[in-house]
């Protein structure tokens, strides 16, 4: 017969007693995302930097919405990103392409794409990033209630301190009615003489 050894009569059974502790305990602080956002100040047009091209330009307007997009508390978007892996785009350059693209009448997510990469007023406020058209999508979806909640709130409130207005003065209505005015209506209607 042969002879059998238990693991408690060996050393073996110490050896998991000597493994660092693999997963980090929960009373330590995580690590704070880290995120793509490069230095808009270091984008030139030629020989003068991109914000002095666009203040000559007369674009003051791109200025002023990448100055109040700044000022907008991000940190709701933010939280929603963990883990290890490649660092994501900051969510307020996306957010801050998709609200120009919008202000532009843009809102394909390919021309989006192509307005981030030839469009320089969205190169300021995008910081020069240029993210395909698929995470743009991502991006969307991932923040759609966040869009659709206080975030929409700040931006309302941006506004309309922005524009001096109240909000008696801006209002908006998204009721959809259907058309009684078809081409075949006024065509086939019989003409009346009085």
């Amino acid at each position: 017969m042969a002879k059998s050894t238990f693991a408690d009569q060996t050393n073996q059974g110490r050896l998991f007693d000597m493994l660092p502790d693999c997963h980090p305990s929960r009373e330590q602080p995580q690590e704070q995302r880290q995120f793509v956002w490069p230095d808009r100040n270091k984008l030139f047009f030629g020989a003068c930097t991109l914000q002095s091209y666009l203040k000559d330009c007369g674009q003051k307007k791109v200025l002023q919405l990448s100055d109040s997009l700044d000022d907008l508390d991000w940190k709701v978007f933010e939280s929603k990103y963990s883990g290890p892996g490649r660092p994501p785009y900051a969510p307020r350059l996306m957010a801050g392409l998709i609200m120009y693209g919008l202000l532009k009448g843009v809102n394909a997510l390919r021309a989006l794409e192509v307005m981030s990469r030839v469009d320089l007023g969205c190169m300021w406020i995008c910081a020069g990033i240029q993210p395909d058209h698929s995470n743009i999508g991502r991006f969307i979806i991932r923040h759609q209630e966040e869009f659709e909640g206080p975030f929409f709130e700040q931006v309302a409130r941006l506004a309309l301190e922005a524009t001096r207005s109240g909000v008696a003065d801006v209002a908006g209505d998204g009721t959809v009615i259907q058309a009684a005015a078809s081409r075949y209506r006024t065509v086939k209607r019989p003409v009346v003489k009085y």
